[in-house]
């Protein structure tokens, strides 16, 4: 949904005017097209820097 929302369309709260009957002006349907993207970074650390990082990771509840 951050994509929709950087573009300039909030979807979450075109949601709610709706759901709560309100009018949605044309000027809030106004957007940009843009793209994201995501990418890895390589971090190059000194071993006694990794010995403190945890090898796992606690599932979450």
């Amino acid at each position: 949904m951050t994509l929709t929302v950087a573009a300039g369309i909030n979807m979450p709260a075109l949601s709610l005017m709706e759901f709560f009957g309100k009018n949605i002006e044309p000027r809030e349907l106004i957007f940009r097209e843009i793209a994201v993207v995501r990418y890895l970074e390589e971090i190059y650390l000194d071993i006694d820097d990794m010995q403190s990082v945890p090898m796992s990771v606690p599932a979450a509840a």
